[in-house]
């Protein structure tokens, strides 16, 4: 019985010891849970601490409130500021290194293959001839303008014509007669007299160098009949007198008003075209893009009166797209062509490079060149294309900082066949010259694409800030807060101390 009792109240000390302990651990995890639970958001635990240490709670970066814990060893504080700094720089580093990328370089251009769902534009051509002097429609428009009875003025004026006709951007020696008075050049001598006189002083050279040029004969053979009509428009260029067609963007250089109406651009999936030319003179011919203009710094092809040409062409084609609009001209590095870019409304490679053109010459003489009927300012007479052959630098287009467009069309040989038609003792055949182009399909292009977003700057700021210093925007949100509610809650303290 005695055993029985001592087994018993053993087994009830050991149940309350149990107890005890079961209590003890419970009141302890308490305890800890209480010191391992992060404070809500927006109630900071420290209300009557100093202001750094409500700072301090406010930032919630880990690790800092052992660099300002006076009671730690000096190198630990030493290792901890290193350890903070460190995170801290990363976090700048990365964000810096990834807004520099933003501005930078955003843009990607890569291979696009999906040659099926394209539609091919034609090309723009361009061609010139080499004869540029009707002297008929130029006695026609001397006897209309000027009440002249000599033959001898006439003729002097013709050869002034005629050297105006042939002046070009990079070329004024055709004007050389007219530039240096000298008792053996009879045209500068007796040419003095009639430019001084009012007929020529004032003369619109665009419109002599119009008036006196050859008309041209071209008929248009196309793969579509409906592209047979084609209009083909008469331009001022850098070269001089020029026709052109399927080149909405030479509006700009027509020299009549009435040809502004007419945009004409063939698109089909067929690349092929045909052009016979019918005139009396060697010609130079270029196919460029639809959206740029020819300009004196590329070379022409040139055929005879009686050669026919076959040309096949090779099409690089660069896309665009419409997300790049929404970069900024420094970020793409590049413009569209409908693009209001320095306050004008059109934009090309070759454009841009005119413009900066007539800019220096209107710089070195103030006046604008025939060439470029498009830019404002006042146009150059005789003695304004004098002062230009004085500063050859005028043309040099190593000082324009001309941006390249976003789309672009580039058109290369192939292979092409040249023939000349010609009977035995070489007597020609009737003055006849054709040239045809063909376009093969391409099945690669490029495209620019926009590859850094601004969600994508913001994704790598958040990132870069969660790896080094271990917080989100909305935890540094709450520091502003904090500094809000800590002035208003002094200006409040400060009134009431007041009253």
């Amino acid at each position: 019985m005695k055993a029985a009792n001592q087994v018993i109240r053993l087994a009830n000390v050991a149940r309350s010891n149990h107890l005890e302990l079961i209590k003890r651990t419970d009141s302890g995890m308490t305890a800890v849970r209480g010191r391992l639970r992060p404070a809500a958001r927006g109630v900071h635990p420290v209300k009557n601490g100093s202001f750094r240490q409500k700072v301090i709670t406010a930032l919630g970066i880990q690790g800092i409130e052992h660099v300002f814990d006076r009671r730690k060893h000096p190198l630990e504080r030493l290792l901890w500021i290193i350890l903070v700094g460190s995170a801290m720089y990363g976090s700048f580093f990365i964000g810096m290194y990834q807004l520099d990328h933003f501005y930078a370089s955003p843009t990607v251009t890569q291979f696009d293959k999906n040659y099926r769902e394209w539609v091919g534009t034609m090309p723009a051509a361009t061609f010139c001839f080499r004869d540029r002097f009707d002297r008929a429609r130029a006695i026609d428009y001397i006897t209309t303008r000027y009440n002249l009875s000599k033959t001898d003025d006439i003729e002097r004026i013709l050869a002034l014509f005629q050297a105006l006709v042939n002046v070009t951007v990079s070329d004024f020696s055709a004007l050389a007669p007219f530039m240096t008075i000298s008792e053996q050049n009879n045209y500068a001598n007796i040419t003095l007299s009639l430019l001084s006189a009012p007929l020529l002083f004032d003369v619109d050279i665009l419109s002599v160098v119009s008036a006196v040029h050859p008309r041209h004969d071209v008929a248009i053979n196309s793969f579509d009949p409906a592209y047979n009509d084609l209009p083909i428009k008469q331009v001022i260029t850098e070269r001089g007198i020029c026709y052109t067609l399927n080149a909405p963007l030479s509006r700009l250089q027509y020299t009549r008003e009435n040809g502004y109406n007419t945009i004409s651009i063939s698109k089909s999936k067929c690349f092929l075209a045909l052009i016979r030319c019918c005139v009396h003179s060697t010609r130079q011919y270029l196919l460029h893009s639809p959206y740029e203009l020819a300009t004196s710094d590329v070379q022409f092809a040139v055929m005879d009166e009686t050669d026919e040409l076959v040309a096949s062409y090779m099409v690089l084609e660069t896309v665009a797209s419409d997300r790049l609009r929404d970069l900024s001209v420094k970020q793409r590095s590049c413009v569209f062509h409908d693009e209001n870019y320095q306050g004008f409304q059109l934009y090309s490679y070759n454009l841009c490079v005119m413009r900066c053109r007539a800019a220096r010459a209107l710089e070195f003489c103030h006046c604008k060149p025939h060439f470029y009927p498009f830019i404002d300012g006042p146009a150059c007479t005789i003695d304004g294309l004098r002062c230009l052959a004085k500063h050859p630098s005028w043309h040099d287009k190593q000082p324009c900082r001309c941006l390249k467009p976003c789309t672009e069309i580039v058109y290369y040989v192939m292979s092409a066949t040249r023939s000349h038609w010609a009977t035995e003792g070489g007597i020609p055949f009737k003055q006849k010259a054709s040239f045809r182009w063909e376009m093969i399909q391409p099945k690669t292009r490029l495209r620019r694409d926009v590859l850094f977003t601004f969600e994508d700057l913001l994704v790598s700021f958040g990132g870069g800030i969660a790896l080094f210093v271990g917080k989100d925007m909305m935890a540094f949100a709450e520091f502003p807060i904090f500094l809000i509610t800590e002035a208003l809650r002094r200006t409040a303290a400060s009134i009431q101390r007041r009253t």
